[in-house]
């Protein structure tokens, strides 16, 4: 078996790999085991990068991206993209057009 603690020191030093704040807490469960609860922040806004989109006057928008996104909430970062079947062959169909395909993709 795996040493617990082991494991806990590397998903910390993943998580602060990838710029979240973690805290360790050490405590006993409710059978009195010994238990281990990791508190991950996002990062602060102002670490986070700029969104970089266009805005309607051309110039790069200023706006701190969403945390483990590229855009922020005001270009697409909080967005989970179609759910229907609808909307998912709407998209496809403006992506064949924006790349210039023309036939479906079998």
């Amino acid at each position: 078996m795996a040493d617990p603690r082991a494991a806990v020191r590397a998903a910390v030093e993943r998580l602060e790999a990838g710029g979240r704040r973690v805290a360790v807490f050490r405590h006993r469960g409710a059978d009195g085991t010994p238990a281990v609860r990791l508190s991950v922040s996002d990062p602060p806004r102002a670490l986070r990068p700029e969104c970089g989109a266009r805005t309607r006057k051309g110039t790069p928008c200023a706006a701190r991206c969403v945390p483990g996104r590229e855009r922020c909430r005001m270009h697409g970062g909080l967005s989970t993209g179609p759910k229907s079947a609808e909307g998912r062959e709407r998209i496809a169909e403006a992506n064949r057009q924006e790349s210039g395909t023309e036939t479906a993709p079998n």
